[in-house]
């Protein structure tokens, strides 16, 4: 992770005081779970940079075994977790990686920015927020359906570069990212698929290839056609899913069916 900051520090003109997201994850919801983790990611190379792991549980305390290393290191409720591990990463960035996390990428309810906040870990140094207070989702940002796509195309980005080269996975899944970005008057395709390659699926590419001028009727019917092809894929998807489960079905009656002809065959009195 020392690589992933100097490449951070050194993307933001060589200052240590750098931006970064925060993340965090449990095991299961409902604010139960016994472990959670929470990642920072920089915002200037897209690398996670740091990372802690919290847990409320001991499997060998459990055990009564002696003389082990205890595995927990927290006490409290899960929903506290968040905000704990964000105030462990702020607190030891300065002495483990001589850096500071001046601008804060988060959550709109993020706790883990308003104790940061609270305890003025940096001293004079101002930890700034860069989220606005409104949902990720809803009209003019994420929307479902926008959020469902995204998934489904990282998917594919990966397993279609699964055993290949890193590099080609890593700039399939940035395409995705740019091509979903870019508007009318800041397209960014450069990292789509050439328009002559067979597999090209950035429409706007292929048609640049071919020598058409891409106007906004195109693009509408660009747009259009991508959405149907989407839910295209999502009902053959939904019918695989429905097929698989009626093939698990009928073949537990035929097991059910023929252990009921076993039973007839070997009950009591037959012999």
């Amino acid at each position: 992770m020392t690589n992933a900051i100097e490449e951070a520090v050194a993307l933001n003109e060589n200052s240590r005081d750098i931006t970064a997201a925060f993340d965090g994850s449990w095991q299961k919801r409902g604010h139960t779970s016994l472990n959670g983790v929470i990642t920072a990611t920089s915002l200037d190379n897209g690398k996670v940079i740091d990372v802690e792991c919290l847990t409320k549980f001991c499997h060998n305390c459990k055990s009564d075994q002696p003389g082990h290393v205890c595995m927990k290191n927290y006490d409290g409720f899960s929903g506290g977790m968040e905000s704990d591990e964000v105030v462990k990463i702020f607190q030891r960035s300065e002495n483990l990686y001589q850096v500071r996390y001046v601008n804060y990428l988060g959550d709109r309810d993020s706790k883990g920015y308003k104790k940061v906040e609270e305890l003025n870990v940096y001293g004079n140094v101002e930890v700034k927020k860069c989220f606005d207070g409104k949902p990720l989702t809803g009209r003019g940002r994420l929307t479902d359906s926008a959020i469902d796509q995204l998934q489904t195309y990282y998917g594919l980005a990966i397993r279609r570069n699964a055993g290949k080269d890193v590099e080609k996975m890593r700039r399939a899944v940035s395409a995705i990212y740019f091509h979903k970005y870019s508007t009318d008057e800041d397209p960014y395709h450069t990292l789509c698929p050439p328009g002559t390659d067979e597999d090209c699926w950035c429409g706007l590419n292929v048609l640049e290839s071919l020598g058409i001028e891409v106007g906004s009727n195109t693009k509408t019917a660009l747009y259009t056609i991508d959405k149907k092809r989407f839910e295209d894929g999502e009902k053959f998807a939904l019918q695989m899913t429905k097929e698989a489960r009626r093939r698990k079905r009928n073949a537990k009656r035929r097991r059910e069916d023929q252990e009921t002809q076993e039973q007839d065959e070997y009950g009591a009195g037959m012999f």
